[in-house]
């Protein structure tokens, strides 16, 4: 964490004095043995060209085209991380992205885009199982030409749930 976050948690705490135990809630979920977690998962490719707000009414309603929360039921979708490609100059490029929280419900959904989201364990599961969790290198994300990606260069991982 950079000070500019821990200077602007401080300011929050003013308006919302249960800030702190917000922030433990979403980093350390397992403290208070919360039923919900916080998931970072690929835009499933049925969602891709559709709108974020959908994705949002859809899955809080625990409702999906495929089996993806059948076990899990509803989930709260509260971001959108998108990557996008940077020139360098002399055909050099490389991948920065930029996270979003509650963007426009009119926001159109790409492949290279990553959903975070409050679930119970159970949607992890599913999610590994769908091959969505950022950690699963299975899947290139095809938002950039070139099979340099940030997202599939890190060591497959296992998700024990």
């Amino acid at each position: 964490f950079s000070p500019d976050f821990f200077g602007s948690m401080l300011g929050h705490i003013y308006k919302l004095p249960a800030t702190i135990e917000f922030i433990e809630m979403i980093c350390m979920p397992h403290a208070n043995q919360q039923s919900s977690f916080s998931w970072q998962v690929r835009c499933p490719p049925h969602w891709v060209k559709r709108t974020f707000g959908a994705l949002v009414r859809s899955w809080a309603n625990g409702q999906d085209e495929t089996d993806l929360l059948n076990e899990s039921g509803p989930v709260l979708v509260i971001a959108l991380y998108r990557s996008h490609k940077v020139s360098e100059g002399r055909g050099m490029a490389h991948e920065q992205g930029y996270q979003v929280t509650l963007p426009q419900g009119s926001t159109v959904l790409k492949e290279c885009d990553l959903i975070t989201l409050l679930g119970p364990p159970a949607f992890g599961k599913s999610a590994a199982e769908h091959s969505l969790l950022r950690a699963d290198c299975s899947m290139e994300a095809p938002c950039s030409p070139s099979s340099s990606n940030p997202h599939t260069s890190a060591p497959r991982q296992e998700v024990v749930i």
